[in-house]
């Protein structure tokens, strides 16, 4: 700021992006002037991470997307929790955020602090989650980008339709 009057100010900054998180002077700085320039008001900002990738359907029951023989699975609803994924989902806590896989199966969870995080994917009807089905945890350091998380479901299927005892 140029040509200011003297006098005490305070001095803040925000990030309407929401792509960073505050680090230094967050609570903003209380600045004197006096005629001279202010030169220690620093705001520091670390980036927001990513997590997402891929829901699909396992063709091959392989537990892996192949491109070759699997396919995009769109409208699965994926849950974010923050902390690793327990074994009793019961107790995980309520969820950060949820997205819905779009038609080329991909979900992506956007401006996610650093941290630990328990990534869960709902059951389809007719299908079974067979990879990722216990959860999958991430961690986010350094605002990076985590696009490894899939999700692979298989058709489910049953034979049979009544038992009997023919007398």
């Amino acid at each position: 700021f140029e040509n200011l009057l003297e006098g005490e100010y305070c001095v803040v900054t925000t990030d309407t992006r929401d792509r960073v998180v505050p680090m230094q002077g967050s609570g903003g700085h209380s600045v004197i002037v006096t005629g001279s320039p202010v030169v220690s008001a620093d705001f520091g900002f670390a980036p927001r991470g990513q997590i997402g990738d891929l829901t699909y359907v396992d063709v091959d029951d392989s537990g892996d997307y192949d491109i070759v023989e699997d396919f995009f699975l769109p409208d699965v609803l994926v849950t974010l929790y923050a902390g690793s994924c327990p074994s009793n989902f019961g107790l995980l806590p309520a969820p950060e955020a949820t997205v819905v896989s779009s038609a080329t199966g991909a979900d992506q969870f956007s401006s996610i602090a650093d941290g630990d995080y328990c990534v869960l994917a709902t059951e389809m009807s007719g299908y079974v989650i067979n990879e990722g089905s216990g959860g999958i945890d991430v961690t986010v350091s350094n605002g990076e980008v985590v696009d490894v998380v899939d999700f692979g479901f298989t058709p489910s299927s049953s034979i049979g339709d009544l038992v009997y005892l023919d007398n």
